[in-house]
């Protein structure tokens, strides 16, 4: 009895099994399915171009307007009166494919060599103009933020190798596009440059909250009290230097 049962569990499970990979017999099974590309792609050429972009500084902006510029996934600062911003870009480039026909029905459709460009768009550290650049104030706000963009500076180049690393392993994934048709074949590019995208785009989500939280460990570091407390001193000192530029009538927060 239980041979019986057990016999007929495993009966059960290969019908369930097989109605899930095959089609039902009323549907007409294609040779072209079975066939695989996946043996006709070598590994593909991969070339990663990096470039941290010129940082710009900008002491024109207003506070108001700083605070319209911060991006609302970025984490808080702790200094409200600047911001230091780097957002990260890429690109991919087909730049060789090649196409094997297999079958009249089976073309397969293959990236022989990429190009990936991954850099920091126009990065900018910006400082309310309300400020008298002579003040201490000033000159805490622009270190500080100063050292944001280094931290994305180093972050980035420490991060490169294992970038590189996972881009080629998750690019490894994919073989080949198979096309059953010239009109497919003239989607091949689209298609796998939509693979790619995502992939790379998953890997530079990825770093980019590791960045995010370095960045908050440096904020963290560098409390608003301990600068204000550092900025309060040097004014009792050198109270002929303002803090804000004559024409500010509301102080701003730091």
């Amino acid at each position: 009895m239980l041979k019986i049962k057990v016999a007929k569990f495993f009966l059960f499970h290969i019908v369930t099994i097989a109605s899930g990979l095959f089609p039902s017999l009323s549907h007409a099974w294609s040779y072209a399915d079975f066939i695989s590309c996946d043996s006709l792609n070598p590994t593909p050429i991969i070339s990663l171009k990096v470039s941290y972009g010129k940082l710009a500084h900008d002491f024109a902006t207003s506070y108001k307007q700083i605070q319209s510029l911060i991006p609302k996934d970025q984490e808080k600062c702790p200094l409200t009166s600047g911001l230091a911003t780097a957002p990260i870009k890429f690109e991919i480039n087909l730049k060789k494919e090649k196409t094997v026909e297999k079958t009249p029905n089976v073309i397969c459709v293959f990236a022989q060599d990429i190009e990936i460009l991954l850099y920091y768009e126009d990065p900018a550290i910006y400082i309310s103009n309300e400020y008298n650049y002579k003040s201490c104030h000033f000159s805490q706000i622009l270190r500080h933020f100063q050292t944001h963009q280094q931290i994305n500076k180093v972050s980035f180049e420490l991060a490169l190798p294992f970038i590189y690393k996972a881009i080629r392993e998750s690019f490894g994934n994919l073989k080949a596009y198979k096309a059953h048709n010239s009109k497919e074949v003239g989607q091949a590019s689209k298609k796998l440059l939509e693979y790619y995208t995502a992939q790379v785009a998953t890997i530079i989500n990825k770093f980019e909250k590791i960045r995010q939280e370095e960045n908050k460990k440096f904020d963290e570091l560098a409390k608003k009290d301990f600068l204000e407390n550092v900025c309060k001193e040097y004014h009792q000192y050198h109270k002929d230097v303002p803090i804000f530029k004559d024409a500010v009538k509301t102080p701003i927060p730091f």
